[in-house]
């Protein structure tokens, strides 16, 4: 595993129009295989992501995949779980780790209102950036996908930025108040994977009060100005499919009888939302 550092010292670049502020600290540049790097945030905060690039490097750019983990994940969650797509599509896998709570817990600061100094995303935007300064990102196809505490912030990231083409949440709610569409926000495909027993498909009160399963796919579907859905019964799942304007999808993928934990499931939801994912374009 190669170790690099790069720093991002102020708002990134590509993106705003400015200068590029990331870096190589000791010139290397990102190789094919799982780069193991730190991108410093302002005020010194320190942020290991893995980069996984396919062997063969295009020069027209990669589609991202940026993936993640739970709350008390691991940085290798996401590694682990795209790694068998990264040589099979030629994507870049992208896995950031999220900062600790005071609890000790890395989570996301899945939320304008999360109680934390970390900009999870502000990160999303300086990770872009420095696969840019390689030429390597194809900016029609940047998408992010997360489980649980990530799903949530893959919400976020939908309803704050127009970076992603479309984002895939799995074994996660919407949080009410804090991801709902703004009027600034850029119409993108969805893939939302939960289990009928998850604690969140009915939606939850508490702390951070969250809309049903159902009750999310409305609210997008509406922003997306999409079609009747078409619903089918797989057997063990089943999948609620909306065609939308501007060529949108949006795809509701509902486990029979799973709950938090996807278990085997896992590797089959996986495959399908990067089928899913890498149809979509910006």
């Amino acid at each position: 595993m190669r170790i690099l550092q790069f720093c991002a010292i102020v708002a990134l670049a590509a993106l705003s129009g400015g200068c590029v502020a990331v870096a190589a600290a000791d010139g290397a540049q990102l190789r094919s295989g799982v780069n193991d790097i730190v991108i410093t945030q302002q005020g010194g905060i320190r942020r290991q992501v893995l980069i996984e690039l396919p062997q063969k490097i295009s020069k027209g750019g990669h589609p991202v995949v940026i993936g993640m983990h739970g709350a008390g994940g691991p940085v290798v969650a996401y590694n682990r779980r795209l790694k068998p797509f990264v040589n099979q599509y030629g994507l870049i896998s992208v896995s950031p780790l999220a900062t600790e709570t005071k609890t000790g817990v890395t989570a996301w600061a899945f939320r304008a209102d999360a109680k934390t100094n970390a900009d999870d995303v502000g990160l999303m935007k300086d990770i872009i950036a420095l696969l840019d300064t390689q030429g390597l990102v194809d900016h029609a196809r940047i998408y992010a996908t997360g489980s649980s505490s990530g799903g949530l912030m893959a919400y976020r990231l939908a309803r704050e930025t127009d970076l992603f083409a479309a984002i895939a949440p799995t074994k996660c709610g919407m949080t009410i108040g804090g991801h709902e569409p703004l009027e600034s926000t850029r119409p993108l495909s969805i893939m939302q994977v939960i289990g009928d027993a998850d604690k969140s498909y009915h939606g939850s009160s508490g702390k951070y009060p969250m809309y049903s399963a159902q009750q999310r796919m409305d609210i997008w579907s509406t922003f997306n100005k999409c079609e009747k859905p078409v619903f089918t019964d797989h057997g063990t799942w089943t999948s609620t499919h909306y065609d939308c304007a501007s060529n949108k999808e949006i795809e509701l993928m509902v486990l029979k009888g799973v709950g938090h934990s996807l278990g085997e499931w896992a590797p089959v939801t996986d495959k399908m939302l990067i089928q899913f994912l890498l149809k979509q374009r910006k």
